[in-house]
């Protein structure tokens, strides 16, 4: 049930702040991540600022298209230049939402962060190197935010295969209120790395940048329409068995309580916020991740993430850790970098040759019926949960936007613990052995 409101002055993790207890509606991918997404954006009665770095979902773009039709005024900052460029389908969607957007009484903009060419020789220079968050502020009052990009994988119909990741819904106005401030200050045009593709009025300027009237465009749909009672119907029997690969105890995304919160973003507080988080654990440390490297930088530096959650097992805190299996990304002749596998073995290592309460695993993508870990979660002590698009990078915590939220809640907690430790048991024998030589104890 949701408590009633109580204001407290707090000191949580290290952070001191005065705010109010709140319901908060959890999801996660694939088994309710669309749902809350399409509630989230149908709840819309005035406005929607959306920051994503991939929009990829042709149902998350037509719920926009809907809404913008409706009369809400759509504000949206995507990534310009993501990994593996601006996929057809993406830019499809955005020109849908740029001739909206036109038509709309209301106005709006459809915008993209990149380097904007300002000569044949010269780019302008970017605030951050990606613009990876992935949040939605709805009528100034609700807060969506999460690790999934707004993509089929990230957001798939229940009866697909996707992503492992999290997503939550808060209304708590602080919290609301520090996400507005940020996104104002991000799709400033000022700063010479965010184009207004709403003010291009039909014609391309920039044709070696791209714009969505000359884009290639793929025929082939990529997603289909959910109903969702009858999706729920015809999947109920298989989706409640424990031991069904997809099992997810929620079909549906549900409301509990927060008691405190604040929020996470790179590059302005994330390190050292995250190093707060692993230092104030006591317990239990339980860290899922789509990408956890050991070392930062060419130089070889080890990963101050690591150091951090080797001294808490140092001080007993009993350490998971469980990450994305590299290999799921291998094309034919070019393997994917196994920085994952590297520090689970690290790690393992560390555990072996000083008898430290931690294990880690790589993921068993198969028994757990998922497509990959996207995931950048953290549980901490029975009532901390880490929310984030944060991947454990020295890019993602020091060059990229990047955003998060960190919850204490007993009932949020225990609701990501039943799904981390349904993951963890899927895993079990999954990249667990230590590398041959023990690591140097003083190394870290």
């Amino acid at each position: 049930g949701i408590s009633s409101l109580v204001l407290a002055s707090v000191v949580f993790c290290g952070f001191t702040r005065q705010i109010f207890a709140f319901p908060v509606r959890v999801s996660e991918a694939p088994a309710s991540n669309l749902q809350l997404t399409l509630d989230t954006i149908r709840s819309a009665k005035e406005s929607l600022q959306v920051n994503i770095y991939e929009l990829s979902s042709e149902v998350i773009g037509d719920a926009l298209v809907e809404r913008i039709q409706a009369g809400v005024r759509l504000v949206l900052l995507q990534e310009g230049q993501p990994v593996g460029g601006f996929s057809d389908v993406s830019r499809k969607i955005q020109g849908k939402l740029v001739s909206a957007v036109r038509r709309s009484s209301v106005g709006g903009a459809v915008l993209e962060m990149r380097s904007i060419p300002l000569s044949k020789n010269h780019n302008s220079k970017r605030r951050f190197r990606f613009n990876h968050g992935k949040y939605i502020i709805v009528d100034h009052s609700q807060l969506l935010i999460g690790s999934e990009n707004y993509s089929i994988s990230g957001n798939p119909d229940p009866a697909d295969k996707g992503n492992r990741g999290w997503e939550v819904l808060i209304t708590e106005s602080q919290l609301v209120k520090e996400y507005e401030d940020i996104f104002a200050r991000d799709i400033e045009l000022r700063y010479g790395d965010v184009i207004d593709r709403t003010s291009l009025m039909g014609f391309c300027p920039h044709p070696w940048i791209g714009c969505e009237e000359g884009s290639k465009v793929s025929r082939k749909p990529l997603y289909r329409t959910v109903d969702w009672g009858d999706q729920l119907l015809a999947n109920l029997l298989i989706a409640v068995d424990p031991r069904n690969p997809a099992y997810s105890p929620w079909l549906v995304p549900i409301t509990l309580d927060a008691e405190e919160g604040y929020t996470i973003t790179s590059p302005e507080n994330s390190s050292e916020s995250l190093l707060a988080l692993i230092s104030n654990a006591q317990r239990t440390l339980d860290i899922e991740q789509m990408t956890f490297d050991s070392r930062w930088g060419k130089d070889g530096e080890v990963s101050p993430l690591v150091r951090a959650v080797v001294q808490a097992a140092r001080r007993g805190v009993r350490v998971r850790t469980l990450l994305n299996d590299d290999a799921v990304f291998d094309h034919p002749g070019k393997p994917a970098s196994r920085k994952n596998l590297r520090t689970v073995q690290l790690l393992n290592a560390y555990a072996k040759a000083e008898n430290l309460p931690i294990e880690a695993r790589t993921a068993n993508l198969i028994k757990m019926g998922i497509s990959y870990i996207h995931n950048k979660g953290v549980l901490i002590d029975s009532e901390v949960s880490l929310i984030s698009s944060i991947n454990w990078n020295r890019n993602s915590v020091t060059n990229n936007r990047e955003t998060a939220v960190v919850l204490k809640s007993r009932e949020v907690y225990s609701h990501y613990e039943t799904l981390f430790a349904d993951d963890w048991k899927r895993s079990e024998g999954s990249g667990a052995l230590p590398t041959q030589d023990p690591p140097d104890p003083t190394a870290l």
